[in-house]
């Protein structure tokens, strides 16, 4: 279980969160929604030390994550995030950096990373791609590689800031079907996701941020009765059930 207790963190002097406090259940997938510059991104990079923290402390099952070393923390957790750098090698190298905590120098894999590799390509669909040089893919295709080199560090967290960028309808759909396999298969996972749609389908839990803060925390179904989203985006959100039970969520134009 993570916790994060008067969590307060941004950039130098500029501060992005302010007191925040957030239980996050083990093998639930908890999605982060809000206006750009809310503070997610600050939020999933406050567990990496990528943000300044002024006060308070997060916690990964009772262990005070700031003193874990990054190793430790790599082998726990890992965070898949908005923007990458694009190295000038091949997609199968690059997954297999995902293996970097479980390895000791010098670096040498062995044949179980390989096939860790193998399976995470898979996973993503796309082993066609494997001997391919990352910088000359699509912005999609690198999307996957780099969701795929994410699936081969087997870290029981994972947190994946706006996955689904740069993916077409298709590719987004499978990959929440991706997230819930991971979840029933014991995965921790925290996103953020701008698909309003998206985020109350797939979420066990929503969290909903605004202006730095947490200004609503629970079920999809409790978020959508109480009009937070509605408030907190200036919008109107629908709930259509179809013919088969399923919900589904749209948005006046």
């Amino acid at each position: 279980m993570i916790k994060i207790e008067h969590l307060s963190a941004g950039y130098g002097k500029h501060m992005i969160l302010n007191d925040l406090t957030l239980t996050i259940p083990d093998h639930s997938i908890t999605a982060v929604i809000g206006p750009n510059g809310s503070g997610k991104s600050t939020l999933f990079k406050s567990f990496f030390q990528l943000a300044d923290i002024t006060s308070g402390e997060m916690y990964l099952n009772k262990e005070s994550i700031s003193s874990m070393r990054p190793k430790q923390l790599a082998q726990k957790m890992c965070y898949l995030s908005q923007h990458h750098s694009l190295p000038s090698i091949t997609v199968e190298r690059l997954i297999l950096h995902g293996r970097f905590p479980h390895l000791v120098y010098p670096r040498s894999y062995t044949n179980e990373d390989y096939e860790i590799c193998e399976k995470s390509m898979a996973q993503a669909g796309i082993l066609p791609l494997r001997n391919k040089n990352v910088s000359a893919l699509s912005g999609g295709e690198q999307q996957k590689v780099f969701l795929a080199m994410a699936y081969s560090g087997q870290a029981d967290i994972l947190l994946f800031d706006e996955p689904t960028t740069y993916l077409d309808i298709s590719c987004q759909i499978e990959l929440l079907r991706t997230m819930s396999e991971l979840q029933k298969n014991g995965k921790t996972i925290l996103t953020v996701l701008h698909d309003m749609n998206y985020a109350l389908k797939i979420a066990d839990q929503l969290v909903v941020m605004n202006q730095g803060q947490i200004v609503a925390c629970g079920t999809p179904d409790e978020i959508y009765h109480s009009h937070i989203i509605d408030e907190v985006f200036g919008i109107s959100i629908q709930r259509i059930v179809d013919q088969n039970g399923n919900s589904h969520y749209v948005t006046d134009l």
